[in-house]
Order: structure tokens, then C-alpha cells, then sequence
């Protein structure tokens, strides 16, 4: 990875500039894989009056990638194929062509024929306007853009496996995405006498979100030297449109006595497009208080104490994410044929009492502070209500709709936080901080109408249950007379069924947190950060297939556990026999694959010396740092995956799921900060 930054700023009292450029330039773990980006940045802000300030910030780039199929599916992932693939499999037949084999790409095919490429275009531009119209009281608006344009393009020739079946296969995305925002703020903020600080502000924004998509298909190329759609005998194509509004107001006010007693309070009301006409606007209050103890009469004089704060709030919030843009509306799709004349079909179905998702959250916590500061202690308790939870549920197959987003269910989170931070040494030339935080949360889904399946069926929502429950067949033992699998018969029927599955521990960690550490010496400076999680499960599915003695594919790659696998009566182990009957390699998902995802990681190392000043007056250098960083350098985990920080999808219904997911790499990177 390379990263190049230049700027400069500078300008008068009445006018001040900033003018950036950047490159950056990333080779990834994975072959083909490559990303380079340049940006360029330009600030302007000017004082018209005393009273009257104008500004623009503005950044453009483009970036640049060769990507690379990861994730699920055998067709064109190079990391499945390298996972999946025996290695004693040849690359070339005895003729020189490339080898091929079931189910997955020959591996040297796609590093070195893999052609999928894109390119982003996008510019984020605010120009905002201030007016102070009498001593404390401001008025701001402000107009911001964000504006996307990504072109995504891939053509898999004939020796790879998607493309021979179609004698070359090309695709092309064109999408477009334009995000704008404009807000108004007016505040107001005053100090009456000695003891008393008010500030209030009021508000609204707009914003709005439209997003368009072109795709084109093309397939049986005349040869590999064709790759452009238009010279494909066989084309398709597609486009689609999505957008929504936002409207918003709010209001906050704050007070503060002697900075002893604090006390804010704020409401916002919010109005979606997503939502049925009815149900678009949400209203969420909260209000907060505090207490400076250390400023009491009593504690005044305690030496030792150097900071005593309590705090406390309630508030509400509202979310609209999850949900596509026209969830409440009854959809219908066009461009089916009947009998060879176009048509129109239902796709989904309307619920016009769709509203909010809405969490009140109670928060209590306590600041401490020691000797003078070096000692500061933080502890927040906190619990969190959801409900009219947006979800996605199933429905019965007669309804002619597979599922419909309704508000279902009720999700309730409790924890506690506890942070540390020291100053250990303090010495002229030498000085040693540090920082620790943990945490815990209990999740519970209080309220389900319906249990609720996530994606690869591995995790259900069930009311009683945690969040990102796995829900599996459990595995008892192996049989040692048989070398079967033995799997727990919930329902005492007599067979394994899907009556049998259960709940199998959780996604979601009992307790995490991190440290770190700080030292400088003299010139020298080094920061140590490690963060870990207790208690959090991951399902391993590159197992279930590596685990299964060849029985689902004979060319598949074996996992190393298949040397623990029964072979003779008394052999004691949890891998069955190998065989192509029964449960012991056609059940799925199955609790021996759900694993401990616990982890310490040493997060970042960052190593530096700035130099000293009166070296660089000599060359007319301000000042100049040197630095190495380093993150993901080690790792203590049992889980048997290469990272258990993974999951190979991005729907927010599922966590913790292993299946051909690279691993976080591990970078070092060496740099140089000038200032002139």
C-alpha cells in the first residue's frame, strides 16, 4: 500500500484556503485484487462582514479497481477454488491445455484470466452561509452533494467455467447515485451573570436519494479476442430506478448552573417516503442531566479527587434502514410475457401500517478522576427497548407472496461499560499512558409473532431467544461401534428431522473490549492497541464441505480433521465415518461446525521519532516525523478458520458466518510527515 498527501493552506483574516491532492495505491491479499484512488480537496471560506460568512468544501476522486469474486459459490472465486481445490490436483493436462475439474475453476485459469473491473467517480461538495444577527444568536444553511458514479464491467472467456458454458460471458453495471441535503439552523447561545449558560437551536433538513442502474448481458462471443457486449450474438438488458425523501425538524436547549448542574432536552420529528402515507412521520424526544459533585462544597477540598460527575438520560430514536424504499407499497413488475405479449405481475405486497422502528435507550454513568487527573474511571449502564422491529416475515405459501416487511417484535439490550485511562509515568522526556475499556451487553428478542429465518438458514430470530441465534442439529457424539453421527432427537420421534434443530449459542459476544498503551521518549513514540471478544460463536461452513471425506465431491479438497474420522469399532472422536449414507455428511447446518470465535488481536502497532526542530532549521523543514505501522500483527484465537472476525454476507440478519470470507490482512506500512 502506498499513500502520497499534499496540501497547503493559508489566506488573510477575511479569507482562509485549504488545497489538497492525494494518491493511494493497494495490492490485496488476493490476487487480481487491486485498488488505487486519487482525490483532490479544495476549502474556501470567507468573511463577507463582520456578521456575514460564506464557505465551500469540496473533494473529488476516482478510484480504480480489479476485483475479484469472493464469498459463497464455486463459480469464478479464486479464494473458494484455492480452498476447495486438492492441491495433487495438475494445473495443465498432458497436451499442454489447462486442466479441468468438477465444480470449481482450475485456479491458475482465474489469476491469470480473471477481467473484472470498475471505476467510481464521486464528488462530495457543502456550501453553507452564516449570519450572527445579534450577539449570540446565529442563523446557518447549508446545501451538500454527494454524487456517484460507479461502472463495474467483468468478461469471463472461454477457459473459465461461467464462460465456456456460454462461449463468453460479459456484464456491465452503470450506477448512479445522488445524495442531497440542505439544512437550516438557528442558535442561540448566552452566559447571564457568573452562574447561569442557556444555548438553544432549532432546525429542519431535506434530503433526498435517487439512485439509477443500467445492466447489459452479452453471451456467445465469436472468440476470447471479443469482449465488448456489442460483439456478442446474444444480449440482454435491464435498468431500475430507486429513490426517497427525508424531512426533518428538531430542536435541542441546554442549561447549565455554576457548571455544577447540567441539564438538555431535544425533540425531533421525522418524515420517511419509505413509510405508508399515515405512518411517514416519527417523533423521538430525549433529555439528559448531569452533576459536577466535584464543584459541591463538600468535596471541594478533597485532594485526591480531582473529578466526580454523574449523568443520566432517556431518549428515543427512530430507524428507517432495512427496508427498501417502497416498502409499504404493493409492487408490481412489468415485462413478463404472456403468450408472447407483455405483461404485468405482482411482486410484492402492500402493508399501508408500516411505520417507524423506534429504541428507547436509558443510560446512568458516573466520571471519576484521581490525583490530579491521572486516573480517570468511566462507567455507563444501559438499556435498550426496540420495538415495532422493521423485519422482513415469511409467508404462507398461499398467500402467493413469499414474505412481506412488516413491524414485528420487540428486541431489548442491557449493558454495562467500563473504561480506565492513566497516566503512569509522567517524566521529563519520558511518559507512559494507558487506556481500557470492556464491555457486555444481554440481548433478548422479547417479542416475535413469527420465528424468522436469516440467510443460509444457520441463525432464526425466535422470541426468548438471542439475536443471531444459531440454530442447528446438535451433535452428540460419534458411535463408537458404528462410527455414526448421534444427533440429539428433540421431539423423541425416533428420527432426524426438522423438528430437531435448536438454538446453539450466539453471534454476539458476552464481553469485549481493548487496551492500549503510549510511550514517549524523548523524539520516540509508540502506541500498542489490542482488542479482544469473549463468548461470540462462529459457524465454520469451509468445514462442512472440507469435513466430508470426499463423499460430496470426490475432488474436493479434505480438511486435516478427516484424520480424527471413526474407522474401526472403539475409535472415540466427534468426526464420523465416511460414507455417502445417512446423516453423517447430508446434515446441515450442524452444531460441530459452530466454534468458539473468541479472540485477542493485536489490533495496531504505530512506531515513530519526530526529529528535532533545530536539525531541520538548518534545511528550513517545520517539522518531519518518520513511523512504521503496523495492524492485525497477531492473533490468539482456538478458532480453527484463518480469521474469526469474518462473515460472508452483508445481510444485517446474519453475523459470524464463515464461508470462503478472506481473512483481515496484515499490513505494515513505513511513512514520512513533512510540514514546510
Amino acid at each position: 500500500m502506498q499513500n502520497y498527501d499534499v496540501a497547503v493552506s493559508g489566506g488573510t483574516k477575511q479569507t482562509r484556503f485549504y488545497l489538497g491532492g492525494g494518491y493511494t495505491s493497494q495490492q490485496a491479499t488476493l490476487r487480481t485484487n487491486d485498488f488505487s484512488r486519487a482525490s483532490f480537496k479544495l476549502n474556501l471560506d470567507q468573511d463577507i462582514t463582520d456578521k456575514i460568512r460564506i464557505g465551500t468544501s469540496n473533494i473529488f476522486s476516482q478510484s480504480n479497481r480489479t476485483n475479484a469474486r469472493v464469498g459463497d459459490g464455486p463459480q469464478g472465486g479464486i479464494l473458494q477454488a484455492a480452498l476447495h481445490t486438492p492441491t495433487y490436483l495438475p494445473k495443465f493436462n498432458t497436451d499442454g491445455t489447462y486442466a479441468k475439474w468438477a465444480g470449481f475453476d482450475n485456479l491458475d485459469v482465474l489469476i491469470n484470466n480473471t477481467d473484472m473491473h470498475s471505476t467510481s467517480t464521486r464528488y462530495i461538495g457543502n456550501i453553507y452561509g452564516e449570519y450572527d444577527i445579534i450577539q449570540g444568536l446565529k442563523l446557518r444553511s447549508s446545501w451538500s452533494l454527494d454524487y456517484n458514479d460507479y461502472n463495474e464491467y467483468e468478461y469471463w472467456n472461454t477457459l473459465t467455467n461461467r464462460g465456456s458454458a456460454s462461449k463468453g460471458l460479459a456484464t456491465s453495471s452503470v450506477s448512479k447515485n445522488t445524495i442531497w441535503i440542505n439544512e437550516q439552523t438557528l442558535s442561540y447561545r448566552q452566559t447571564f451573570g457568573s452562574q447561569h449558560s442557556f444555548g438553544a437551536l432549532v432546525g429542519n433538513t431535506f434530503q433526498g436519494n435517487v439512485s439509477t442502474q443500467t445492466l447489459a448481458q452479452g453471451t456467445n462471443f465469436p472468440s476470447d479476442a471479443f469482449k465488448q457486449i456489442a460483439s456478442a450474438s446474444v444480449t440482454t438488458s435491464s435498468s431500475n430506478r430507486n429513490q426517497y425523501n427525508l424531512v426533518s425538524f428538531f430542536g435541542r436547549v441546554d442549561y447549565n448552573f455554576a457548571k455544577k448542574y447540567f441539564f438538555e432536552a431535544s425533540l425531533r420529528a421525522d418524515a420517511s417516503s419509505k413509510f405508508a402515507v399515515g405512518h411517514r412521520w416519527g417523533y423521538f424526544p430525549s433529555a439528559g442531566v448531569a452533576w459536577q459533585l466535584k464543584q459541591e462544597n463538600f468535596l471541594r477540598d478533597v485532594g485526591f479527587l480531582s473529578d466526580l460527575k454523574i449523568r443520566a438520560s432517556v431518549g428515543w430514536t427512530g430507524n428507517q434502514n432495512g427496508i427498501g424504499n417502497y416498502a409499504s407499497r404493493g409492487l408490481w413488475g412489468g415485462g413478463n410475457n404472456y403468450l408472447d405479449n407483455p405483461g404485468t405481475v405482482p411482486v410484492q405486497l402492500a402493508n399501508p401500517e408500516l411505520k417507524w422502528e423506534t429504541t428507547r435507550q436509558t443510560n446512568v454513568g458516573l466520571n471519576v478522576g484521581l490525583l490530579n487527573n491521572r486516573i480517570g474511571l468511566e462507567i455507563n449502564a444501559y438499556s435498550k427497548y426496540t420495538y415495532d422491529l422493521l423485519l422482513q416475515v415469511p409467508l404462507a405459501q398461499s398467500s402467493g407472496f413469499a414474505s412481506i416487511y412488516r413491524n414485528d417484535g420487540e428486541i431489548s439490550n442491557r449493558g454495562l461499560e467500563f473504561a480506565i485511562n492513566s497516566l503512569n509515568i509522567s517524566k521529563p522526556g519520558f511518559q507512559w499512558n494507558t487506556s481500557f475499556n470492556i464491555a457486555g451487553n444481554v440481548n433478548r428478542i422479547e417479542k416475535l409473532s413469527i420465528p424468522v429465518d436469516a440467510s443460509y438458514a444457520t441463525e432464526r430470530m425466535a422470541q426468548g431467544q438471542s439475536f443471531h441465534a444459531f440454530y442447528v442439529y446438535k451433535q452428540l457424539y460419534v458411535d463408537p461401534k458404528t462410527g455414526d453421527a448421534v444427533y440429539e432427537d428433540v421431539n423423541k420421534d425416533g428420527k432426524i428431522t426438522v423438528a430437531d434443530k435448536q438454538f446453539y449459542g450466539s453471534a454476539l459476544p458476552k464481553f469485549f473490549g481493548g487496551l492500549n498503551n503510549t510511550f514517549a521518549y524523548k523524539g520516540f513514540d509508540l502506541s500498542v492497541f489490542f482488542n479482544f471478544s469473549y463468548g461470540n460463536k462462529v459457524f465454520n461452513n469451509n468445514r462442512f464441505f472440507h469435513e466430508s471425506g470426499g463423499t460430496r465431491d470426490d475432488r474436493r479438497a479434505i480438511n486435516k480433521n478427516q484424520l480424527k474420522r471413526w474407522q474401526k469399532e472403539g475409535d472415540i472422536t466427534d468426526v464420523p465415518r465416511v460414507t455417502t449414507l445417512g446423516n453423517n455428511y447430508n446434515l446441515s447446518p450442524i452444531s460441530r461446525f459452530v466454534e468458539d470465535g473468541s479472540f485477542i488481536r493485536l489490533n495496531s502497532l504505530v512506531f515513530g521519532y519526530t526529529i528535532p526542530k533545530a536539525v531541520l532549521r538548518k534545511i528550513g523543514i517545520a517539522s518531519a516525523r518518520v513511523y512504521y505501522s503496523g495492524s492485525n500483527l497477531w492473533l490468539l484465537s482456538n478458532y480453527q478458520g484463518p480469521d474469526p472476525e469474518v462473515n460472508v454476507t452483508g445481510d444485517p440478519t446474519t453475523q459470524g458466518y464463515d464461508l470462503g470470507t478472506p481473512p483481515q490482512p496484515r499490513t505494515a506500512q513505513f511513512g514520512l510527515n513533512l510540514t514546510l
